[in-house]
């Protein structure tokens, strides 16, 4: 939500082809989105005194992405970045499977009380889920 907030809120040059707004409006976000990202990390950490794992995940591959569109001002790679998240957590999660584990377990085992049994369907159902949107 920041980041689309910070999209529609971006300060542009009058005039700006419609190419030149739509980057400057995609680089003013990302110049946004990415310390919001870490301050929500470090407001969890003076919480709770722990970090979820899939935040931090979210969080690396933010800062990178955000980063490489900032430095090469090119809007490609923070596009990129739901695609390589969903693919990455989507082969994860498909790798634990093949081997008998569920690693969403691992990696909210501590915000949701569920059985072995359950676990493993609600990983199959998020790597499916991952792999149709990645697919999309």
């Amino acid at each position: 939500m920041v980041f689309f907030l910070a999209y529609r809120m971006a300060p542009v040059e009058a005039g700006a082809t419609d190419e030149a707004r739509q980057l400057a409006q995609i680089l003013f976000a990302t110049m946004v989105f990415v310390p919001v990202t870490l301050a929500a990390l470090g407001y969890s950490w003076l919480v709770a005194r722990h970090l979820p794992k899939m935040a931090v995940i979210t969080a690396v591959i933010v800062v990178i992405f955000g980063g490489l569109t900032l430095w090469l001002q090119d809007a490609t790679f923070i596009k990129m970045k739901p695609t390589i998240l969903y693919l990455a957590f989507g082969g994860i999660l498909g790798y634990g499977l093949l081997r008998g584990q569920s690693y969403l377990e691992y990696l909210m085992g501590d915000t949701m009380p569920l059985q072995p049994e359950g676990w493993m369907i609600f990983t199959k159902r998020f790597a499916m889920a991952k792999e149709i949107a990645f697919a999309l």
